[in-house]
């Protein structure tokens, strides 16, 4: 079956989104063409810094790849204007009301994609939850010290991470906590989360390894019908050590099955 090629409009380059623009602009992702990219400060012909320009070309889908920051200021917009939008940075939805408005924003007519990310198994989580049998879920990560280290912690938290010889249990709490105070590591969290019981209901424990060379995410499901345990064990991206380097390629795989003619796992 002959399909148009669509057109893919990106927000941010970076760790994530430079592997996505490489493959759009070679002609790497089937069925898709690369649109206008919106960065801060424009270095080629296909980037922008401004917003306009981005939706007056009507890209078919746009890709947020920049962080939590950059879908607050455009995400809105994005919708409003019927194109699909396709998330990265789903641990902003752990704010209600970026949530509400964002889904407010959807009834414009363009879809609001959560992508799978550095994670996988959600297919399993979301049956499990469409069976209304899930009791709990849990969720221990492990990443470097130094990918959790935040301006608001006092010195001693921070030294204690700097110094580390050994692992050190950072968090223990809900996902949605996870995402307010560790916005740039707890994105796995939040899809593990909207795909099972809710930010409210997930537990999550962050731990930071000195030794780690690895994102490690262990995920525990209980239900009425099935349990679940999945470990995730993704290298850490040379660009950014707060990202797994499989994590752009969740957007790839979800380019490529919207143009497959056979898709597995649908």
């Amino acid at each position: 079956m002959r399909r148009d090629t669509l057109s893919v409009g990106l927000i941010g380059r970076g760790a994530i989104g430079g592997p996505i623009i490489e493959a759009l602009a070679t002609g790497s992702a089937p069925g898709h063409r690369l649109g206008p990219v919106l960065v801060r400060s424009p270095a080629t012909a296909y980037e922008t810094d401004r917003l306009e320009t981005l939706l007056d070309a009507r890209p078919s889908l746009v890709i947020e790849a920049a962080g939590q920051e950059a879908l607050r200021q455009h995400g809105e917009a994005v919708l409003r204007a019927g194109i699909d939008l396709l998330v990265f940075s789903i641990g902003a939805l752990a704010d209600p009301e970026l949530e509400a408005a964002l889904h407010a924003a959807a009834a414009g007519g363009g879809r609001l994609l959560l992508s799978t990310g550095a994670v996988g198994g959600l297919d399993a989580l979301k049956a499990l939850k469409e069976a209304g049998a899930i009791d709990s879920v849990r969720l221990h990560s492990t990443t470097t010290c130094g990918a959790l280290l935040r301006p608001w912690m006092d010195e001693r938290q921070q030294a204690a991470l700097r110094d580390a010889t050994a692992p050190v249990m950072v968090f223990e709490g809900t996902a949605r906590e996870a995402c307010r105070l560790f916005p740039a590591s707890a994105n796995v969290s939040a899809a593990i989360a909207l795909a099972s019981v809710g930010l409210d209901r997930v537990m999550v424990q962050l731990v930071g390894d000195p030794q780690a060379t690895a994102k490690r995410h262990r995920i525990e499901a209980e239900g009425t019908d099935s349990r679940i345990t999945m470990v995730v064990e993704n290298r850490i991206s040379a660009d950014n050590p707060r990202t797994s380097r499989i994590t752009p390629f969740a957007a790839l795989r979800w380019l490529r099955d919207q143009a497959a003619d056979i898709v597995v796992g649908a």
